[in-house]
């Protein structure tokens, strides 16, 4: 009775050792410090860092990105036609934590996004292109979202 106690109790510290190496649980504190996202013509680049976990750990990003356009098509202040059209992008590379338990990373992903072309309508074409971006970290389940819009909000875009 006394040596099943004393073999079970050894397995214990051997199960806590392989968590903590792999990166699970144990990187409870692990989040991403940044995240940018730029969408040009139709490469989205994504930048990030995520801090928080043991050095020299292993792990998986994945990158999930989604581009819609909403455009009108107006001919003298009334709109002939309004379309919207999305895309979509994925990747999921693999990182190593630095000795400061970071992993910084910058993906470019093939966001194509095109709109129908409207042949023989006599209209100016005016086009609103927005992203967003969900960073995941497969290991220790911390996640991020970054949006944004072509051209910036801030530049007085109007809404088609």
């Amino acid at each position: 009775m006394a040596m099943t106690w004393l073999r079970r109790l050894a397995a214990v510290p051997v199960v806590l050792a392989t968590v903590t190496a792999t990166g699970g649980p144990a990187d409870a504190s692990a989040g991403f410090v940044e995240a940018k996202a730029r969408w040009r013509g139709d490469v989205l680049t994504v930048s990030f860092r995520e801090a928080g976990l043991e050095p020299g750990a292993t792990t998986t990003i994945a990158i999930k990105a989604r581009g819609t356009v909403n455009a009108v098509c107006q001919r003298a202040g009334n709109i002939v036609m309004s379309v919207r059209a999305t895309g979509t992008a994925e990747d999921a590379p693999g990182y190593t934590a630095a000795d400061d338990g970071s992993v910084r990373g910058v993906r470019d992903l093939d966001l194509s996004v095109h709109l129908p072309t409207a042949q023989g309508l006599n209209c100016t074409l005016a086009a609103i292109r927005s992203f967003s971006v969900v960073l995941r970290d497969l290991t220790t389940n911390a996640a991020t979202e970054i949006r944004g819009q072509d051209p910036p909000a801030s530049q007085g875009a109007e809404r088609p």
